[in-house]
């Protein structure tokens, strides 16, 4: 048996009423629990929250989640992040740009990445000014 409480700003930030559920997966001996499980290859991989994107890429198992202050901010309206790959390389997050062998994201909504002339990238994240104190138990409602 095998038991998981997700993280607190999931709980004080649901989702939405369709959201998943957080599960548990198992392959060869190894366990992952969280949200949008995945198994690839004998590998298991779970998010740790439901706003995460799981993916696969040549023999890669790749689950990422926006940072906490990201699901502070935006709640339920999280917007999705999304994954691409370049070659044999996959990176997930907002404004993903890649050349024909890297990938790098934002980590934020409101991040940008760009590629120069010379196949440079340059990422920048706005710091996030709102904190969340998860002190006391959820609002109801």
């Amino acid at each position: 048996m095998h038991c998981w409480d997700p993280p607190r700003v999931v709980i004080h930030h649901p989702k939405g009423s369709g959201s998943t559920k957080p599960e548990c997966k198992e392959s060869r001996g190894k366990v992952a629990c969280g949200y949008d499980c995945r198994v690839f290859n004998g590998e298991v991989a779970c998010n740790s929250t439901p706003y995460g994107v799981c993916t696969t890429h040549f023999n890669q198992l790749v689950c990422w989640d926006p940072p906490e202050s990201v699901i502070h901010e935006y709640g339920a309206k999280t917007p999705e992040p999304r994954c691409l790959n370049a070659s044999e390389t996959v990176s997930c997050g907002y404004d993903c740009k890649a050349t024909r062998t890297e990938v790098r994201c934002a980590s934020t909504p409101n991040g940008v990445c760009r590629l120069d002339d010379n196949q440079q990238f340059t990422c920048f994240d706005p710091p996030s000014l709102l904190h969340c104190d998860h002190s006391a138990p959820p609002a109801e409602g």
